[in-house]
């Protein structure tokens, strides 16, 4: 199955107008939360337990309902090596190369199924 097609249910409903919004959105963080937990091939559960995150406030992210705090974003980068850039604006440009590879390949495909 592809990796998009594993996405929350809220990604399926996204509308190309979703990823023109600014990058500091609640649904953009929430969207490039479940790119990257996509990019590292993560269940929403385990990504979320892995870094110390209740699946609930993971949900509730990733669904743009809620912003992470500071002290989880942090959680978020020492556990998958991300940067704040990342997670609250959308510069990729701190993530390792192969992370962000993934991430850009996601993306692609997501912008083909649009």
């Amino acid at each position: 199955m592809s990796p998009i097609a594993q996405f929350t249910p809220q990604w399926h409903t996204l509308q190309m107008d979703d990823l023109k919004r600014p990058p500091t959105s609640k649904k953009a963080i929430g969207i490039r939360l479940e790119l990257t937990r996509l990019a590292l091939g993560m269940k929403p559960g385990d990504f979320a337990s892995r870094a110390g995150i209740a699946k609930s406030t993971y949900s509730n992210y990733a669904s743009g309902a809620r912003e992470p705090d500071l002290a989880l974003a942090l959680k978020l980068c020492n556990t998958y090596e991300l940067t704040l850039d990342w997670i609250y604006r959308g510069d990729p440009s701190g993530l390792k190369y192969a992370l962000a590879n993934k991430i850009n390949k996601l993306r692609q495909e997501r912008n083909r199924l649009s």
